[in-house]
């Protein structure tokens, strides 16, 4: 359940508002508008951003994506592990984070990720459904 909004510091020192539902959880509040309207969210792993293309080509991609995603009536929902938090949703400015990934150090994200290494790092993650 979405408890609250606080502001949280994005990269580059930028200020953002977000919606959170637990510590380590941040629903972009686009996503989490869409959500509570009951609007269709396609969820995106952030692998092809940090691993899959070189930069900057990884960026336009990303920004297509979403870009065609809105098109259709739906809200994108990018997801990555940035600074310890899982973000659902992201800014334009953790895109171009995560395209610069070998720049940030970003490495991909694993399920079994201790509590320590989700503070220390910045990983990127891939969506499994079942």
């Amino acid at each position: 359940m979405l408890r609250n909004s606080r502001i949280m510091v994005g990269p580059g020192g930028h200020l953002r508002r977000c919606v959170r539902a637990e510590s380590s959880l941040c629903v972009h509040p686009a996503v989490a508008s869409a959500l509570k309207a009951s609007l269709p969210v396609v969820a995106l792993e952030s692998t092809i951003i940090s691993h899959g293309m070189p930069y900057p080509r990884n960026l336009q991609v990303a920004r297509e994506i979403e870009e065609l995603i809105r098109q259709h009536g739906c809200v994108p929902a990018t997801c990555a592990v940035i600074e310890g938090v899982c973000k659902v949703g992201l800014s334009a400015d953790e895109l171009e984070f995560l395209a610069q990934g070998s720049k940030h150090g970003i490495t991909k994200a694993s399920r079994r990720v201790s509590e320590k290494e989700k503070k220390e790092r910045k990983r990127d993650t891939y969506i499994q459904t079942h």
